[in-house]
Order: structure tokens, then C-alpha cells, then sequence
């Protein structure tokens, strides 16, 4: 319980979500749009880019926007 208050008070926290929440349709239906172009396998490429984001979790939160728009 004590993990799911915390949870709800890293996003209740982050000031730009009303923003973000707005713009999820645009990033699902760009998703939609994009599936015929898409390999059903991934590429070495892609798979390298998986790979990078290995990392350990942050004891911290992220700006839920940068966490959005970082490539």
C-alpha cells in the first residue's frame, strides 16, 4: 500500500500532466499509423537501443514529459 501512495504522489506531482494525458491519443494513433511500416522482429539496431536501457531503478522520480519525448 505504502508503494502505491507513492506511486500516485510522483504523478499527482508532476505538473505537466494534464499535458501529457492530452497528447496520448496523438502518440497512439501515430503508433496506429506506423504499424504497416513496422518489422515484426525487431533490428539489431533495435535491439541495442533495448539493451541501452537497461539500467537500475532511480530512487527518484522523472519529469513525466521528458520521460515522453527522451530518444
Amino acid at each position: 500500500m505504502a508503494n502505491e501512495q507513492t506511486s500516485v504522489t510522483r504523478v499527482a506531482g508532476c505538473g505537466e500532466l494534464p499535458l501529457m494525458l492530452d497528447k496520448a491519443p496523438q502518440f497512439a494513433g501515430q503508433y496506429i499509423d506506423s504499424l504497416e511500416e513496422r518489422p515484426v522482429f525487431p533490428s539489431e539496431k533495435s535491439l541495442r537501443a533495448m539493451y541501452a536501457l537497461l539500467e537500475p531503478i532511480r530512487s527518484g522520480g522523472t519529469d513525466c514529459m521528458a520521460a515522453v519525448y527522451k530518444s
